[in-house]
């Protein structure tokens, strides 16, 4: 099953060239809503990313070359999800960051895991050439499985926004335009065997009251 999600980043600002963009990564799921959708335990499903960057004076960003990106989770959440593919196909940013990703890995709790908490290893990529600023481009397709004994919810995932890797663009000259914390949320329902279950235990509690009230009648 294929969906894509829409996150928005806002605005950002970072640091000391006093560089300014806006900058959104985005997920889109077709439809433009910023949730994944509900799915059943030990479900996966794909998304599209795509990365949209805005520029203007003063201080603009002067191109594109490459970005990096990690997710997390609540620590509610911890151990429920985990990323098992990345695939840079047809992307301009198609020289991984970290080469060799050996998957699945746990989207962890923040923070958790690793250092800036998220996934240990960062899914950005560089561009084999200075890309464009005013212009969207397509980043990577990732898969995200859904452990099989995730209770039935609401959960969230996010894109990391501090501590030593914190999610950003950046351009030829290395500077860093992060984003700030933007979220998606999955909803996990009962697969339908379990609410065929559930529904014939209620029916059984009803039918048992039953009986006893004629009892004591």
């Amino acid at each position: 099953m294929k969906r894509t999600l829409l996150l928005f980043s806002a605005s950002l600002l970072l640091s000391t060239s006093g560089a300014m963009a806006t900058v959104t990564l985005g997920f889109n799921d077709g439809v433009g809503t910023p949730n994944a959708g509900s799915y059943t335990p030990g479900q996966s499903f794909n998304f599209d990313i795509t990365l949209s960057v805005t520029s203007s004076a003063p201080n603009a960003m002067s191109d594109v070359q490459g970005l990096s990106y990690w997710f997390a989770t609540s620590a509610v959440n911890a151990g429920f999800f985990s990323i098992t593919n990345r695939n840079l196909s047809g992307s301009p940013f198609n020289t991984a960051i970290t080469p060799g990703i050996t998957y699945p890995q746990a989207i962890m709790s923040e923070p958790g895991g690793a250092a800036h908490g998220g996934n240990p290893d960062d899914l950005g990529a560089n561009s084999g050439s200075i890309l464009a600023t005013n212009a969207n481009y397509f980043v990577a397709t990732l898969t995200i499985q859904i452990s099989p004994s995730t209770p039935a919810g609401t959960y969230t995932i996010f894109t990391t926004s501090s501590g030593s890797n914190p999610s950003e663009a950046n351009d030829s000259s290395f500077t860093q335009f992060n984003f700030p914390v933007t979220t998606y949320t999955i909803t996990v329902v009962p697969e339908p065997a379990t609410w065929s279950l559930l529904g014939l235990g209620g029916l059984g509690s009803v039918g048992l009251s039953l009986l006893r009230a004629r009892r004591r009648s």
